[in-house]
């Protein structure tokens, strides 16, 4: 063979080669999900689901999705280090549940700092999305790429037997919480906080190991918690959980360009459409559980909120305090998400 042919030959498989890598990068992407929610909870549901159904549409089918729900691969408060390890590629995690890991995005669970779902869950993005704080400081360093958050609606204080009126009422309940700035906002209330996964809520409090739980109203019906809890408070701001959806880092930079722009579009119309839901549920669910299951609420009196108000009003910044003699910066980052709102 000449060297004219040789070469040609060689052109034509270099050509080839290139051609393959093309239609690889077209090849069809699965993505695998862990969450310690059930299957068909609503932040699937109106959330990480509505998420996947956009990616799907926006990559013309070719992303597809394995999902594994109900902490059928880790625990709720291992889902970060499910991602970590590579197991799965994405992870939605309760900032609570992963306060170890997550200690600065607890900044969006603090109390007096939203009046709904949709307000807590844009602040909290304003300073978690790509190349902004949160971003810097908690999950670049943690090697994982968060596409959404999402902040529930505030939470109240649910009990089962005796309402709480005040604060006296509360002096020594075991109340179930999350963990992160939640656990502590309870103890300077007054409350002993005892740290769980919601899936282990119904039990805990039918036995009586917990005597009721900061939580939304949208938290009761998907784990039947109305029949075990009978009575909430009203009328402090006592903030609320948040959640991250979240992929893996060296995953997420293995994706083609236009998968991860599509990802992130999907993103915005996830975060919208679940805190929008969340925000339309609050009065519905409470409705229905008052009309259906004996459920009843409580307002605290004008001469008791003063009394709340005045505790949690300093709990933000001692948040900010305590994490910077930590050697972590809560006072930058408590700056910045007050900015993120205006306030």
């Amino acid at each position: 063979m000449n060297k004219t042919l040789v070469r040609s030959a060689m052109a034509v498989a270099a050509a080839l080669f290139l051609s393959s890598g093309g239609v690889q990068a077209q090849d069809q992407i699965t993505v695998k999900i862990s969450h310690a929610f059930p299957a068909n909870h609503y932040l699937w549901e109106h959330g990480m689901g509505v998420w996947a159904e956009a990616v799907k549409a926006k990559t013309d089918g070719r992303v597809e999705f394995e999902v594994y729900p109900a902490q059928q691969l880790a625990k709720s408060a291992e889902q970060l280090t499910l991602l970590s390890s590579g197991t799965v590629d994405a992870v939605m995690t309760s900032i609570g549940q992963e306060a170890a890991r997550l200690p600065l995005s607890s900044v969006g669970e603090l109390p007096g700092m939203f009046a709904s779902s949709c307000e807590g869950s844009n602040q909290l993005w304003e300073i978690a999305k790509p190349g902004a704080i949160l971003d810097e400081l908690e999950y670049a360093p943690g090697g994982f790429h968060v596409i959404f958050d999402s902040v529930l609606p505030p939470y109240v204080i649910m009990t089962s037997d005796e309402p709480v009126t005040s604060l006296e009422d509360l002096e020594g309940l075991k109340i179930r919480v999350t963990g992160g700035s939640l656990e502590q906002t309870m103890r300077e209330l007054g409350a002993v906080p005892v740290r769980m996964a919601s899936s282990e809520l119904f039990e805990s409090a039918s036995r009586g190991t917990v005597d009721g739980a900061l939580y939304p109203y949208s938290g009761l019906e998907p784990y039947d918690l109305q029949t075990v809890f009978h009575h909430s408070t009203e009328g402090a701001s006592l903030g609320a959980g948040g959640v991250i959806f979240a992929y893996n880092g060296s995953a997420w930079e293995a994706l083609p360009e236009d998968v991860r722009q599509a990802m992130m579009d999907a993103g915005r119309e996830a975060q919208a459409n679940l805190c929008q839901w969340m925000d339309d549920q609050v009065s519905e669910i409470k409705e229905r559980v008052t009309t259906n299951a004996g459920f009843q609420v409580h307002q605290l009196g004008e001469d008791e909120k003063p009394r709340w108000n005045e505790i949690l009003s300093g709990r933000a910044q001692q948040w900010a305090g305590d994490l910077d003699e930590s050697g972590r910066k809560g006072s930058e980052v408590l700056e910045a998400y007050r900015s993120a709102n205006g306030m």
